[in-house]
């Protein structure tokens, strides 16, 4: 009897709750929020070194790229391998030494990333490296040019070579990233305290005397960090002509960056820069850098003026007018740092590997 009784009231329990829970049903919950799941993919291609490029030395690998809500990183690609790390924030720009390949086709790509972890690759860029080694390979050398000078920057004088150097800023150093191999270069410094104005030292060398058409190929390196002047100059080198006129490629930018390879036809008043009319790629601090140029007179108004950077056309003027035949007499590295003002707050240095001069 008790067993009985015993089940009957759980039967009443049983009932009782299932009737209140349908009286009663539970209450909707609140402060529900909804989360936008991000599948839209960043967007990137590869910029410089352009397809069918020849590249050599170390080179600018760049890419853009942009997302709807926030790019997180570009990882550069070599031959479908990781070009170094990932860069996580624009500009997008990884440091290619191209002696690190063999020589002959490769193809260079970028993958973009956001926070979502969409992904993009970028189409291949299909280029040609040719590292055929110092002193040579000069790529946009003109056809039937006579050598002049070819000097690796192991010394300051010797073979035509002279330099005046009063404060001894001008040294040889072993830069183990100087191409193709670690080896001594000429470093010219810029210490803390050194005014605008000036190069550190002049290294020179005498020109042919009727040097209307030639051709410079150079090595060199602007240390990273860099202190920008704010006449937004920085001078390379100089074909000097004294009187006459110069023609001086510069490092040109605000302070900070980012840099381009200009050129300044500098005789009398009447001259302005020649800019980057064909690609206008940056330059990269801490890197070496091939740069070479062309210039011929011609009829006034016919000039010709070219240069490339790590084998890349960056200007093309066929429209300038030199001064009289045989202006230029001397070639000069005197990195003149700007104008008049401004001082060094930091240690900085140019680097030359190499010069090449050669004549018509």
């Amino acid at each position: 009897m008790q067993a009985t009784l015993g089940m009957f009231s759980c039967l009443l329990i049983a009932s009782a709750t299932t009737n209140a829970d349908a009286q009663h049903p539970p209450a909707a919950p609140t402060g529900l929020r909804i989360t936008r799941v991000d599948t839209a993919p960043p967007v990137i291609s590869v910029v410089t070194p352009t397809g069918g490029s020849t590249v050599s030395g170390t080179i600018a690998v760049t890419a853009t790229a942009s997302d709807n809500v926030g790019v997180a990183g570009v990882q550069f690609k070599l031959d479908g391998v990781n070009l170094g790390a990932e860069v996580t924030a624009a500009p997008y720009v990884r440091v290619w030494d191209t002696t690190t390949a063999t020589n002959g086709g490769h193809t260079l790509a970028a993958v973009a990333r956001d926070a979502a972890g969409n992904q993009t690759t970028s189409g291949g860029v299909a280029v040609t490296v040719s590292n055929p080694g110092l002193p040579t390979g000069w790529t946009h050398e003109p056809a039937g040019l006579t050598t002049w000078a070819d000097t690796l920057m192991d010394r300051l004088t010797g073979n035509g070579w002279n330099i005046v150097n009063p404060n001894g800023y001008a040294t040889v150093v072993v830069d183990a990233t100087a191409p193709p191999l670690p080896r001594s270069v000429g470093q010219w410094r810029y210490p803390s305290g050194f005014a605008g104005g000036q190069a550190p030292a002049t290294m020179y060398h005498r020109l042919p005397s009727a040097f209307d058409e030639g051709f410079v190929g150079i090595w060199w390196k602007p240390s990273n960090p860099w202190q920008g002047h704010s006449t937004w100059v920085n001078k390379i080198y100089f074909l000097l002509g004294g009187g006459c006129g110069n023609l001086i490629p510069t490092m040109y930018g605000a302070p900070g960056g980012p840099y381009q390879l200009r050129v300044a036809p500098e005789w009398g008043n009447n001259w302005k820069w020649l800019t980057p009319n064909v690609n206008p790629i940056p330059v990269v601090l801490g890197a070496w850098h091939k740069i070479e140029l062309s210039f011929k007179y011609n009829t006034p108004g016919n000039g010709i003026v070219r240069w490339w950077m790590d084998g890349t056309l960056i200007g093309d003027y066929t429209n300038i007018s030199f001064p009289s035949s045989g202006c230029f007499d001397e070639f000069q590295f005197s990195p003149t740092w700007g104008g008049v003002g401004d001082v060094k707050t930091e240690t900085d240095d140019f680097s030359f590997g190499q010069a090449y001069i050669s004549y018509r």
